[in-house]
Protein backbone atom coordinates (compact mmCIF):
# COMPACT_ATOMS: atom_id res chain seq x y z
CA UNK A 1 0.00 0.00 0.00
CA UNK A 2 2.91 2.33 0.82
CA UNK A 3 4.68 1.60 -2.49
CA UNK A 4 1.39 2.07 -4.36
CA UNK A 5 0.87 5.40 -2.59
CA UNK A 6 4.43 6.53 -3.38
CA UNK A 7 4.02 5.56 -7.07
CA UNK A 8 0.62 7.31 -7.20
CA UNK A 9 2.18 10.53 -5.86
CA UNK A 10 4.91 10.57 -8.55
CA UNK A 11 4.43 12.64 -11.68
CA UNK A 12 3.87 10.80 -14.96
CA UNK A 13 7.21 12.04 -16.28
CA UNK A 14 8.99 10.40 -13.33
CA UNK A 15 6.77 7.31 -13.64
CA UNK A 16 7.64 6.97 -17.33
CA UNK A 17 11.36 7.37 -16.61
CA UNK A 18 11.08 4.89 -13.70
CA UNK A 19 9.27 2.23 -15.74
CA UNK A 20 11.56 2.78 -18.76
CA UNK A 21 14.59 2.45 -16.48
CA UNK A 22 13.10 -0.74 -15.02
CA UNK A 23 12.64 -2.26 -18.49
CA UNK A 24 16.06 -1.12 -19.66
CA UNK A 25 17.80 -2.43 -16.52
CA UNK A 26 15.89 -5.71 -16.83
CA UNK A 27 16.95 -6.14 -20.44
CA UNK A 28 20.54 -5.22 -19.54
CA UNK A 29 20.50 -7.74 -16.65
CA UNK A 30 19.10 -10.51 -18.87
CA UNK A 31 21.64 -9.67 -21.57
CA UNK A 32 24.53 -9.63 -19.09
CA UNK A 33 23.48 -12.94 -17.49
CA UNK A 34 23.01 -14.56 -20.91
CA UNK A 35 26.28 -13.17 -22.22
CA UNK A 36 28.19 -14.28 -19.12
CA UNK A 37 26.63 -17.74 -19.24
CA UNK A 38 27.37 -18.14 -22.95
CA UNK A 39 30.91 -16.82 -22.45
CA UNK A 40 31.49 -19.26 -19.56
CA UNK A 41 30.10 -22.16 -21.56
CA UNK A 42 32.23 -21.26 -24.56
CA UNK A 43 35.34 -21.19 -22.36
CA UNK A 44 34.34 -24.52 -20.81
CA UNK A 45 33.74 -26.04 -24.25
CA UNK A 46 37.07 -24.73 -25.53
CA UNK A 47 38.94 -26.06 -22.49
CA UNK A 48 37.15 -29.41 -22.70
CA UNK A 49 37.83 -29.67 -26.40
CA UNK A 50 41.48 -28.74 -25.91
CA UNK A 51 41.87 -31.30 -23.12
CA UNK A 52 40.10 -33.98 -25.12
CA UNK A 53 42.09 -33.16 -28.23
CA UNK A 54 45.28 -33.24 -26.19
CA UNK A 55 44.44 -36.65 -24.75
CA UNK A 56 43.44 -37.93 -28.17
CA UNK A 57 46.64 -36.50 -29.61
CA UNK A 58 48.66 -38.21 -26.89
CA UNK A 59 46.89 -41.50 -27.55
CA UNK A 60 47.37 -41.13 -31.32
CA UNK A 61 50.99 -40.17 -30.74
CA UNK A 62 51.49 -43.30 -28.69
CA UNK A 63 50.07 -45.32 -31.57
CA UNK A 64 52.43 -43.59 -33.97
CA UNK A 65 55.38 -44.15 -31.70
CA UNK A 66 54.37 -47.80 -31.45
CA UNK A 67 54.24 -48.10 -35.23
CA UNK A 68 57.58 -46.33 -35.50
CA UNK A 69 59.07 -48.79 -33.01
CA UNK A 70 57.65 -51.75 -34.92
CA UNK A 71 59.03 -50.36 -38.15
CA UNK A 72 62.47 -49.88 -36.53
CA UNK A 73 62.29 -53.41 -35.15
CA UNK A 74 61.50 -54.78 -38.56
CA UNK A 75 64.32 -52.75 -40.08
CA UNK A 76 66.76 -54.08 -37.49
CA UNK A 77 65.78 -57.60 -38.46
CA UNK A 78 65.94 -56.82 -42.17
CA UNK A 79 69.37 -55.15 -42.23
CA UNK A 80 72.43 -57.24 -42.95
CA UNK A 81 75.18 -54.69 -42.63
CA UNK A 82 76.27 -54.26 -39.06
CA UNK A 83 76.46 -50.56 -39.42
CA UNK A 84 72.93 -50.42 -40.71
CA UNK A 85 71.86 -52.81 -38.02
CA UNK A 86 73.41 -50.55 -35.44
CA UNK A 87 71.65 -47.48 -36.85
CA UNK A 88 68.40 -49.41 -37.02
CA UNK A 89 68.87 -50.56 -33.43
CA UNK A 90 69.43 -47.01 -32.36
CA UNK A 91 66.25 -45.98 -34.14
CA UNK A 92 64.39 -48.78 -32.50
CA UNK A 93 65.66 -47.83 -29.04
CA UNK A 94 64.92 -44.17 -29.72
CA UNK A 95 61.41 -45.15 -30.85
CA UNK A 96 61.04 -47.20 -27.71
CA UNK A 97 62.15 -44.24 -25.60
CA UNK A 98 59.80 -41.91 -27.43
CA UNK A 99 57.02 -44.48 -27.02
CA UNK A 100 57.79 -44.69 -23.34
CA UNK A 101 57.79 -40.90 -23.07
CA UNK A 102 54.54 -40.69 -24.99
CA UNK A 103 52.91 -43.25 -22.70
CA UNK A 104 54.21 -41.37 -19.65
CA UNK A 105 52.56 -38.20 -20.98
CA UNK A 106 49.45 -40.21 -21.70
CA UNK A 107 49.56 -41.63 -18.19
CA UNK A 108 49.96 -38.10 -16.77
CA UNK A 109 46.98 -36.93 -18.82
CA UNK A 110 44.85 -40.00 -18.15
CA UNK A 111 45.85 -40.50 -14.56
CA UNK A 112 44.03 -43.41 -12.94
CA UNK A 113 42.91 -44.87 -16.29
CA UNK A 114 42.93 -48.68 -16.09
CA UNK A 115 43.77 -49.17 -19.79
CA UNK A 116 46.71 -46.80 -19.50
CA UNK A 117 48.01 -48.87 -16.61
CA UNK A 118 47.60 -52.00 -18.72
CA UNK A 119 49.41 -50.27 -21.58
CA UNK A 120 52.24 -49.31 -19.24
CA UNK A 121 52.58 -52.92 -18.06
CA UNK A 122 52.64 -54.12 -21.68
CA UNK A 123 55.35 -51.61 -22.56
CA UNK A 124 57.46 -52.81 -19.65
CA UNK A 125 57.21 -56.33 -21.11
CA UNK A 126 58.04 -55.11 -24.61
CA UNK A 127 61.26 -53.36 -23.60
CA UNK A 128 63.24 -56.55 -22.68
CA UNK A 129 61.86 -58.39 -25.68
CA UNK A 130 62.89 -55.56 -27.99
CA UNK A 131 66.39 -55.59 -26.51
CA UNK A 132 66.59 -59.34 -27.17
CA UNK A 133 65.48 -58.76 -30.77
CA UNK A 134 68.15 -56.08 -31.22
CA UNK A 135 70.77 -58.36 -29.72
CA UNK A 136 69.83 -61.22 -32.00
CA UNK A 137 69.76 -58.87 -35.01
CA UNK A 138 73.21 -57.55 -34.20
CA UNK A 139 74.44 -61.15 -34.11
CA UNK A 140 72.77 -61.65 -37.46
CA UNK A 141 70.66 -64.33 -35.81
CA UNK A 142 67.62 -63.53 -37.90
CA UNK A 143 65.80 -66.66 -36.90
CA UNK A 144 66.12 -65.87 -33.22
CA UNK A 145 65.21 -62.19 -33.90
CA UNK A 146 62.20 -63.27 -35.92
CA UNK A 147 61.23 -65.71 -33.23
CA UNK A 148 61.53 -62.99 -30.60
CA UNK A 149 59.52 -60.66 -32.83
CA UNK A 150 56.81 -63.26 -33.15
CA UNK A 151 56.72 -63.56 -29.38
CA UNK A 152 56.41 -59.73 -29.18
CA UNK A 153 53.62 -59.62 -31.71
CA UNK A 154 50.94 -60.55 -29.17
CA UNK A 155 52.22 -57.83 -26.85
CA UNK A 156 52.30 -55.35 -29.71
CA UNK A 157 48.78 -56.28 -30.76
CA UNK A 158 47.67 -55.85 -27.19
CA UNK A 159 49.44 -52.49 -26.98
CA UNK A 160 47.93 -51.44 -30.29
CA UNK A 161 44.47 -52.57 -29.18
CA UNK A 162 44.78 -50.74 -25.88
CA UNK A 163 45.97 -47.63 -27.71
CA UNK A 164 43.04 -47.84 -30.11
CA UNK A 165 40.64 -48.38 -27.21
CA UNK A 166 42.14 -45.43 -25.35
CA UNK A 167 41.76 -43.26 -28.46
CA UNK A 168 38.22 -44.49 -28.96
CA UNK A 169 37.41 -43.97 -25.25
CA UNK A 170 38.77 -40.45 -25.40
CA UNK A 171 36.77 -39.74 -28.53
CA UNK A 172 33.65 -41.17 -26.89
CA UNK A 173 34.38 -39.18 -23.72
CA UNK A 174 34.83 -36.06 -25.84
CA UNK A 175 31.53 -36.80 -27.59
CA UNK A 176 29.79 -37.28 -24.21
CA UNK A 177 31.26 -34.05 -22.88
CA UNK A 178 30.23 -32.26 -26.05
CA UNK A 179 26.72 -33.67 -25.58
CA UNK A 180 26.75 -32.52 -21.94
CA UNK A 181 27.95 -29.08 -22.99
CA UNK A 182 25.24 -28.94 -25.63
CA UNK A 183 22.69 -29.93 -22.99
CA UNK A 184 24.05 -27.23 -20.70
CA UNK A 185 23.76 -24.77 -23.59
CA UNK A 186 20.16 -25.82 -24.13
CA UNK A 187 19.58 -25.55 -20.38
CA UNK A 188 21.14 -22.11 -20.43
CA UNK A 189 18.98 -21.11 -23.37
CA UNK A 190 15.95 -22.51 -21.54
CA UNK A 191 16.95 -20.63 -18.40
CA UNK A 192 17.37 -17.43 -20.39
CA UNK A 193 14.00 -18.07 -22.07
CA UNK A 194 12.38 -18.63 -18.64
CA UNK A 195 14.08 -15.50 -17.33
CA UNK A 196 12.90 -13.51 -20.32
CA UNK A 197 9.42 -15.00 -19.91
CA UNK A 198 9.39 -14.07 -16.21
CA UNK A 199 10.64 -10.59 -17.08
CA UNK A 200 7.94 -10.27 -19.76
CA UNK A 201 5.34 -11.51 -17.25
CA UNK A 202 6.62 -9.04 -14.67
CA UNK A 203 6.55 -6.34 -17.35
CA UNK A 204 2.94 -7.25 -18.15
CA UNK A 205 2.03 -7.10 -14.45
CA UNK A 206 3.75 -3.71 -14.10
CA UNK A 207 2.04 -2.52 -17.31
CA UNK A 208 -1.35 -3.68 -15.98
CA UNK A 209 -0.61 -1.91 -12.71
CA UNK A 210 0.35 1.27 -14.55
CA UNK A 211 -2.70 0.95 -16.82
CA UNK A 212 -4.88 0.52 -13.71
CA UNK A 213 -3.26 3.59 -12.19
CA UNK A 214 -4.20 5.51 -15.35
CA UNK A 215 -7.59 4.06 -16.27
CA UNK A 216 -9.15 3.82 -12.77
CA UNK A 217 -9.04 7.58 -11.98
CA UNK A 218 -9.88 8.38 -15.61
CA UNK A 219 -12.99 6.15 -15.44
CA UNK A 220 -14.00 7.81 -12.17
CA UNK A 221 -13.39 11.21 -13.71
CA UNK A 222 -15.40 10.22 -16.82
CA UNK A 223 -18.34 8.99 -14.71
CA UNK A 224 -18.22 12.18 -12.61
CA UNK A 225 -18.12 14.37 -15.73
CA UNK A 226 -21.12 12.52 -17.22
CA UNK A 227 -23.05 12.97 -13.94
CA UNK A 228 -22.14 16.68 -13.86
CA UNK A 229 -23.18 17.08 -17.51
CA UNK A 230 -26.61 15.73 -16.51
CA UNK A 231 -26.86 18.35 -13.73
CA UNK A 232 -25.83 16.20 -10.75
CA UNK A 233 -23.57 18.43 -8.66
CA UNK A 234 -23.69 16.06 -5.66
CA UNK A 235 -21.03 13.82 -7.18
CA UNK A 236 -17.81 13.58 -5.17
CA UNK A 237 -14.44 13.39 -6.92
CA UNK A 238 -11.62 11.59 -5.08
CA UNK A 239 -8.15 12.90 -5.98
CA UNK A 240 -5.84 10.86 -3.74
CA UNK A 241 -2.69 10.86 -5.89
CA UNK A 242 -0.43 13.81 -6.54
CA UNK A 243 0.40 13.03 -10.18
CA UNK A 244 -1.03 14.85 -13.20
CA UNK A 245 -4.26 12.80 -13.15
CA UNK A 246 -4.66 13.36 -9.40
CA UNK A 247 -4.05 17.08 -9.84
CA UNK A 248 -6.61 17.10 -12.69
CA UNK A 249 -9.14 15.33 -10.45
CA UNK A 250 -8.40 17.85 -7.66
CA UNK A 251 -8.91 20.74 -10.11
CA UNK A 252 -12.21 19.17 -11.27
CA UNK A 253 -13.24 18.78 -7.61
CA UNK A 254 -12.54 22.48 -6.99
CA UNK A 255 -14.45 23.38 -10.17
CA UNK A 256 -17.41 21.22 -9.05
CA UNK A 257 -17.44 22.83 -5.61
CA UNK A 258 -17.20 26.32 -7.15
CA UNK A 259 -19.98 25.48 -9.64
CA UNK A 260 -22.12 24.12 -6.79
CA UNK A 261 -21.53 27.32 -4.81
CA UNK A 262 -22.27 29.48 -7.88
CA UNK A 263 -25.52 27.64 -8.70
CA UNK A 264 -26.56 27.90 -5.02
CA UNK A 265 -25.84 31.64 -5.06
CA UNK A 266 -27.83 31.98 -8.30
CA UNK A 267 -30.73 30.07 -6.72
CA UNK A 268 -30.66 32.28 -3.61
CA UNK A 269 -30.37 35.39 -5.80
CA UNK A 270 -33.32 34.22 -7.92
CA UNK A 271 -35.40 33.67 -4.79
CA UNK A 272 -34.48 37.11 -3.46
CA UNK A 273 -35.22 38.71 -6.83
CA UNK A 274 -38.57 36.91 -6.92
CA UNK A 275 -39.40 38.08 -3.39
CA UNK A 276 -38.30 41.62 -4.21
CA UNK A 277 -40.37 41.51 -7.43
CA UNK A 278 -43.45 40.45 -5.45
CA UNK A 279 -42.77 43.24 -2.96
CA UNK A 280 -42.30 45.76 -5.78
CA UNK A 281 -45.48 44.53 -7.46
CA UNK A 282 -47.48 44.81 -4.23
CA UNK A 283 -45.97 48.20 -3.42
CA UNK A 284 -46.60 49.47 -6.95
CA UNK A 285 -50.16 48.15 -6.90
CA UNK A 286 -50.96 49.64 -3.49
CA UNK A 287 -49.11 52.87 -4.14
CA UNK A 288 -50.56 53.39 -7.61
CA UNK A 289 -54.13 52.66 -6.56
CA UNK A 290 -53.97 54.68 -3.35
CA UNK A 291 -52.15 57.57 -4.97
CA UNK A 292 -54.52 57.63 -7.93
CA UNK A 293 -57.62 57.52 -5.71
CA UNK A 294 -56.41 60.14 -3.25
CA UNK A 295 -55.07 62.41 -5.95
CA UNK A 296 -58.26 62.08 -7.97
CA UNK A 297 -60.33 62.82 -4.86
CA UNK A 298 -58.22 65.84 -4.01
CA UNK A 299 -58.39 67.07 -7.60
CA UNK A 300 -62.19 66.77 -7.55
CA UNK A 301 -62.39 68.61 -4.25
CA UNK A 302 -60.05 71.34 -5.41
CA UNK A 303 -61.99 71.66 -8.66
CA UNK A 304 -65.29 71.84 -6.75
CA UNK A 305 -63.97 74.43 -4.30
CA UNK A 306 -62.44 76.47 -7.10
CA UNK A 307 -65.73 76.44 -9.03
CA UNK A 308 -67.56 77.51 -5.87
CA UNK A 309 -65.01 80.25 -5.30
CA UNK A 310 -65.42 81.47 -8.88
CA UNK A 311 -69.20 81.43 -8.52
CA UNK A 312 -69.00 83.38 -5.26
CA UNK A 313 -66.57 85.77 -6.86
CA UNK A 314 -69.06 86.40 -9.66
CA UNK A 315 -71.70 86.95 -7.02
CA UNK A 316 -69.44 89.39 -5.17
CA UNK A 317 -68.73 91.24 -8.40
CA UNK A 318 -72.41 91.48 -9.05
CA UNK A 319 -72.96 92.79 -5.54
CA UNK A 320 -70.13 95.27 -5.93
CA UNK A 321 -71.69 96.49 -9.19
CA UNK A 322 -74.98 96.93 -7.46
CA UNK A 323 -73.27 98.72 -4.59
CA UNK A 324 -71.50 100.98 -7.04
CA UNK A 325 -74.74 101.82 -8.75
CA UNK A 326 -76.26 102.50 -5.35
CA UNK A 327 -73.42 104.83 -4.42
CA UNK A 328 -73.73 106.63 -7.75
CA UNK A 329 -77.42 106.95 -7.22
CA UNK A 330 -76.87 108.28 -3.68
CA UNK A 331 -74.39 110.80 -5.02
CA UNK A 332 -76.98 112.09 -7.48
CA UNK A 333 -79.82 111.97 -5.05
CA UNK A 334 -78.82 112.89 -1.56
CA UNK A 335 -82.51 112.78 -0.56
CA UNK A 336 -82.32 109.05 -0.68
CA UNK A 337 -79.04 108.86 1.23
CA UNK A 338 -80.45 107.10 4.21
CA UNK A 339 -82.27 104.46 2.19
CA UNK A 340 -79.29 104.00 -0.13
CA UNK A 341 -76.92 103.77 2.81
CA UNK A 342 -79.19 101.16 4.34
CA UNK A 343 -79.20 99.22 1.07
CA UNK A 344 -75.46 99.58 0.91
CA UNK A 345 -75.02 98.36 4.44
CA UNK A 346 -77.26 95.41 3.62
CA UNK A 347 -75.21 94.69 0.52
CA UNK A 348 -72.00 94.95 2.54
CA UNK A 349 -73.39 92.57 5.07
CA UNK A 350 -74.24 90.17 2.27
CA UNK A 351 -70.78 90.79 0.82
CA UNK A 352 -69.26 90.12 4.23
CA UNK A 353 -71.12 86.81 4.39
CA UNK A 354 -69.95 85.94 0.88
CA UNK A 355 -66.42 86.92 1.83
CA UNK A 356 -66.59 84.64 4.82
CA UNK A 357 -67.72 81.85 2.51
CA UNK A 358 -64.83 82.63 0.16
CA UNK A 359 -62.40 82.61 3.11
CA UNK A 360 -63.77 79.23 4.23
CA UNK A 361 -63.45 77.94 0.68
CA UNK A 362 -59.84 79.11 0.45
CA UNK A 363 -59.20 77.46 3.82
CA UNK A 364 -60.61 74.22 2.39
CA UNK A 365 -58.48 74.78 -0.67
CA UNK A 366 -55.42 75.25 1.57
CA UNK A 367 -56.26 72.01 3.37
CA UNK A 368 -56.61 70.27 0.01
CA UNK A 369 -53.17 71.54 -1.02
CA UNK A 370 -51.81 70.33 2.32
CA UNK A 371 -53.27 66.86 1.62
CA UNK A 372 -51.80 66.95 -1.89
CA UNK A 373 -48.40 67.80 -0.34
CA UNK A 374 -48.82 64.81 1.99
CA UNK A 375 -49.65 62.60 -0.98
CA UNK A 376 -46.62 63.84 -2.93
CA UNK A 377 -44.42 63.15 0.10
CA UNK A 378 -45.86 59.62 0.21
CA UNK A 379 -45.13 59.26 -3.51
CA UNK A 380 -41.57 60.45 -2.94
CA UNK A 381 -41.12 58.05 -0.04
CA UNK A 382 -42.54 55.16 -2.09
CA UNK A 383 -40.28 56.16 -4.98
CA UNK A 384 -37.30 56.11 -2.62
CA UNK A 385 -38.31 52.63 -1.37
CA UNK A 386 -38.78 51.47 -4.95
CA UNK A 387 -35.36 52.88 -5.86
CA UNK A 388 -33.85 51.05 -2.85
CA UNK A 389 -35.56 47.79 -3.88
CA UNK A 390 -34.30 48.26 -7.46
CA UNK A 391 -30.78 48.89 -6.09
CA UNK A 392 -31.01 45.68 -4.01
CA UNK A 393 -32.21 43.79 -7.08
CA UNK A 394 -29.27 45.22 -9.10
CA UNK A 395 -26.84 44.12 -6.36
CA UNK A 396 -28.30 40.61 -6.30
CA UNK A 397 -28.18 40.50 -10.11
CA UNK A 398 -24.52 41.57 -10.02
CA UNK A 399 -23.81 38.77 -7.55
CA UNK A 400 -25.47 36.32 -9.90
CA UNK A 401 -22.91 37.24 -12.56
CA UNK A 402 -23.69 36.36 -16.17
CA UNK A 403 -27.02 34.78 -15.24
CA UNK A 404 -28.19 38.02 -13.56
CA UNK A 405 -27.44 40.38 -16.42
CA UNK A 406 -31.12 40.46 -17.45
CA UNK A 407 -32.12 41.25 -13.86
CA UNK A 408 -29.58 44.10 -13.82
CA UNK A 409 -31.29 45.66 -16.87
CA UNK A 410 -34.73 45.25 -15.26
CA UNK A 411 -33.41 46.72 -11.98
CA UNK A 412 -32.01 49.73 -13.88
CA UNK A 413 -35.40 50.26 -15.57
CA UNK A 414 -37.14 50.04 -12.18
CA UNK A 415 -34.67 52.53 -10.69
CA UNK A 416 -35.17 54.92 -13.65
CA UNK A 417 -38.94 54.57 -13.22
CA UNK A 418 -38.63 55.33 -9.50
CA UNK A 419 -36.45 58.37 -10.26
CA UNK A 420 -39.01 59.62 -12.82
CA UNK A 421 -41.84 59.11 -10.31
CA UNK A 422 -39.87 61.00 -7.66
CA UNK A 423 -39.25 63.81 -10.17
CA UNK A 424 -42.95 64.02 -11.03
CA UNK A 425 -43.73 64.05 -7.30
CA UNK A 426 -41.33 66.96 -6.85
CA UNK A 427 -43.04 68.84 -9.70
CA UNK A 428 -46.45 68.19 -8.10
CA UNK A 429 -45.09 69.39 -4.75
CA UNK A 430 -43.68 72.50 -6.44
CA UNK A 431 -47.05 73.21 -8.12
CA UNK A 432 -48.92 72.56 -4.88
CA UNK A 433 -46.54 74.89 -3.04
CA UNK A 434 -47.25 77.56 -5.65
CA UNK A 435 -50.99 77.02 -5.35
CA UNK A 436 -50.76 77.07 -1.56
CA UNK A 437 -48.81 80.30 -1.70
CA UNK A 438 -51.43 81.85 -4.02
CA UNK A 439 -54.21 80.60 -1.78
CA UNK A 440 -52.53 82.18 1.24
CA UNK A 441 -52.13 85.48 -0.59
CA UNK A 442 -55.76 85.30 -1.70
CA UNK A 443 -56.84 84.53 1.84
CA UNK A 444 -54.87 87.49 3.15
CA UNK A 445 -56.37 89.80 0.54
CA UNK A 446 -59.85 88.47 1.29
CA UNK A 447 -59.29 89.14 4.99
CA UNK A 448 -58.10 92.57 4.06
CA UNK A 449 -61.20 93.12 1.91
CA UNK A 450 -63.39 91.85 4.75
CA UNK A 451 -61.70 94.25 7.10
CA UNK A 452 -62.21 97.05 4.65
CA UNK A 453 -65.84 96.00 4.26
CA UNK A 454 -66.24 96.25 8.02
CA UNK A 455 -64.60 99.64 7.92
CA UNK A 456 -66.92 100.69 5.09
CA UNK A 457 -69.92 99.51 7.05
CA UNK A 458 -68.78 101.64 9.99
CA UNK A 459 -68.35 104.51 7.60
CA UNK A 460 -71.82 103.98 6.24
CA UNK A 461 -73.13 104.05 9.79
CA UNK A 462 -71.35 107.32 10.29
CA UNK A 463 -72.94 108.51 7.04
CA UNK A 464 -76.31 108.05 8.70
CA UNK A 465 -75.26 110.44 11.45
CA UNK A 466 -73.06 112.65 9.30
CA UNK A 467 -75.10 113.42 6.26
CA UNK A 468 -73.05 116.55 5.60
CA UNK A 469 -70.10 114.52 4.50
CA UNK A 470 -72.16 112.01 2.50
CA UNK A 471 -70.67 113.02 -0.82
CA UNK A 472 -67.16 112.52 0.44
CA UNK A 473 -68.06 109.19 2.04
CA UNK A 474 -69.82 108.04 -1.13
CA UNK A 475 -66.73 108.88 -3.15
CA UNK A 476 -64.65 106.91 -0.70
CA UNK A 477 -67.07 104.00 -0.96
CA UNK A 478 -66.92 104.25 -4.75
CA UNK A 479 -63.16 104.08 -4.60
CA UNK A 480 -63.31 101.17 -2.16
CA UNK A 481 -65.77 99.40 -4.41
CA UNK A 482 -63.40 99.83 -7.31
CA UNK A 483 -60.58 98.37 -5.23
CA UNK A 484 -62.80 95.49 -4.23
CA UNK A 485 -63.64 94.96 -7.86
CA UNK A 486 -59.93 94.86 -8.67
CA UNK A 487 -59.30 92.42 -5.80
CA UNK A 488 -62.13 90.21 -7.01
CA UNK A 489 -60.67 90.27 -10.52
CA UNK A 490 -57.28 89.29 -9.08
CA UNK A 491 -58.95 86.51 -7.08
CA UNK A 492 -60.65 85.31 -10.27
CA UNK A 493 -57.29 85.26 -12.06
CA UNK A 494 -55.75 83.32 -9.14
CA UNK A 495 -58.63 80.85 -9.21
CA UNK A 496 -58.24 80.43 -12.96
CA UNK A 497 -54.50 79.75 -12.44
CA UNK A 498 -55.38 77.33 -9.66
CA UNK A 499 -57.72 75.57 -12.10
CA UNK A 500 -54.80 75.22 -14.49
CA UNK A 501 -52.71 73.78 -11.63
CA UNK A 502 -55.50 71.33 -10.86
CA UNK A 503 -55.50 70.24 -14.50
CA UNK A 504 -51.73 69.76 -14.30
CA UNK A 505 -52.23 67.73 -11.11
CA UNK A 506 -54.78 65.61 -12.93
CA UNK A 507 -52.33 65.09 -15.80
CA UNK A 508 -49.61 64.17 -13.30
CA UNK A 509 -52.04 61.76 -11.66
CA UNK A 510 -52.61 60.05 -15.01
CA UNK A 511 -48.84 59.95 -15.63
CA UNK A 512 -48.29 58.52 -12.16
CA UNK A 513 -50.86 55.84 -12.84
CA UNK A 514 -49.14 54.98 -16.12
CA UNK A 515 -45.76 54.87 -14.37
CA UNK A 516 -47.25 52.60 -11.72
CA UNK A 517 -48.63 50.28 -14.41
CA UNK A 518 -45.18 50.26 -16.06
CA UNK A 519 -43.62 49.46 -12.67
CA UNK A 520 -46.07 46.59 -12.19
CA UNK A 521 -45.26 45.28 -15.70
CA UNK A 522 -41.53 45.48 -14.93
CA UNK A 523 -42.05 43.68 -11.61
CA UNK A 524 -44.04 40.96 -13.42
CA UNK A 525 -41.21 40.61 -15.97
CA UNK A 526 -38.73 40.29 -13.09
CA UNK A 527 -40.91 37.62 -11.48
CA UNK A 528 -41.09 35.69 -14.79
CA UNK A 529 -37.33 35.96 -15.27
CA UNK A 530 -36.74 34.83 -11.65
CA UNK A 531 -39.04 31.85 -12.16
CA UNK A 532 -37.22 30.96 -15.39
CA UNK A 533 -33.88 31.18 -13.56
CA UNK A 534 -35.21 28.95 -10.76
CA UNK A 535 -36.35 26.41 -13.38
CA UNK A 536 -32.82 26.42 -14.82
CA UNK A 537 -31.34 25.97 -11.34
CA UNK A 538 -33.75 23.07 -10.61
CA UNK A 539 -32.08 21.09 -13.41
CA UNK A 540 -29.01 20.83 -11.13
CA UNK A 541 -28.91 18.46 -8.15
CA UNK A 542 -27.42 20.49 -5.32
Amino acid sequence: MGIKRIIADLGWKKKTLLFSSFFILGMIAVGLVGSYTIFTQNNTIQQTLKASEYRVDQAVGSQLMLLEMMRSQAQVIAEVNKKEIRFAAKDALRSLSLLDESFQNLQAVLEGNRKVEQLRESLEQVRPALIEVIKAARKNDDASAIEQSKEMSSLMERIEGLSAEIVQDERDDMAVKLAELQQKGRDTIMMLAVGIGLFVLLSLIVSLFVATQVTTPLKRLQASMLAMSEGDLQVKLLGESKDEIGLTVSAMLKMSEKLHETISQIERAANRVSDESVSINQTAEGCGQAMAERLSECVERVREHSENAINHSDLVVEHISQAEEAVTSSAKTSQHVSSLVSDTMSGFETFQDDMRDVVQMTAHLSQATTKISTITESIQRISGQTNLLALNAAIEAARAGEHGRGFAVVADEVRNLANDTEEFAREIASLVDGVSSNVEQTNKKLLSVEQEALTNISSLQEVVTQTESSHTQISSVNTTMQQMFDVINQQRAVLNGFDDSVQQLESLSVDGKQQTESLRSTASAMMSAAEELRNIVRTFKL
